[in-house]
């Protein structure tokens, strides 16, 4: 199974950013994007988001299960705005063009479609730049150049171990698991994970000076493997 939204490092020049830099282009970004209804504006960010996201070589299988969970709730929020404000749009632009009178309440204006359309540019402007900044930030570098603007540094492990740690032990959860009977199994990786969401609790409030990811991972493998392929 491949790992999803984990960092690799590639030879591009978004890689050699400094954390904290991505970290300012990615609020920048998104706020700009979350707060303009132009048009225009979204589909040249949009055009950007793409040329970066392709620069940045990003593979599919890092993101795609993302981006499908993404587009479900996309589809749930565009009939939730029609549904509980099928007049935002009218609202917003001053204007009413209706095209088609679906019932007393939900006439389907113009300017609503318009508007769900921004909301959809909004989405998709800012989708390729949250997969940028977190398939190509060093989770250990970011979480540095946090501390070095001031920031804890319990906070930026924890910055960490969000980017890293949990991704990792959530990859190595599914591979015991297909390796794994059902029967006898499935309770001790249940337990294990549970011990492991403990002990991270515990490491964000009083992080450890040295990485602890192998140790964990081979205690997975060894209570969770047959003897015979424990690594």
């Amino acid at each position: 199974m491949a790992k999803l939204l984990t960092y690799e490092q590639k030879d591009t020049w978004m890689d050699r950013l400094c954390g904290v830099t991505k970290l300012i282009y990615f609020l920048a970004w998104s706020i700009t994007s979350m707060l303009t209804y132009d048009t225009r504006v979204l589909a040249v960010m949009l055009v950007l988001s793409l040329i970066l996201f392709k620069i940045s070589k990003t593979e599919w299988k890092q993101v795609g299960s993302i981006f499908k969970f993404i587009m479900f709730f996309l589809v749930i929020n565009v009939l939730a705005i029609f549904i509980f404000a099928p007049d935002q749009g009218t609202k917003i632009y001053g204007t009413k063009h209706v095209l088609w009178q679906l019932s007393a309440h939900y006439p389907i204006t113009a300017e609503q479609l318009f508007y769900e359309l921004n909301i959809i540019l909004k989405y998709f402007t800012i989708i390729p730049a949250v997969f940028i900044f977190v398939v190509t930030t060093n989770p250990s570098e970011f979480a540095a150049s946090l501390n070095r603007i001031g920031i804890s540094y319990n906070i930026g492990y924890a910055v960490a171990i969000a980017l890293r740690y949990i991704p990792d032990v959530q990859d190595d959860f599914h591979k015991i698991k297909n390796e794994t009977t059902k029967s006898n199994n499935t309770y001790k990786i249940v337990q294990i994970f549970k011990k492991y969401c403990i002990e991270s609790y515990k490491l964000c409030g009083n992080p450890p000076k040295k990485a602890v990811f192998p140790t964990i991972k081979r205690e997975l493998k060894k209570r969770c493997m047959p003897p015979n392929q424990v690594i």
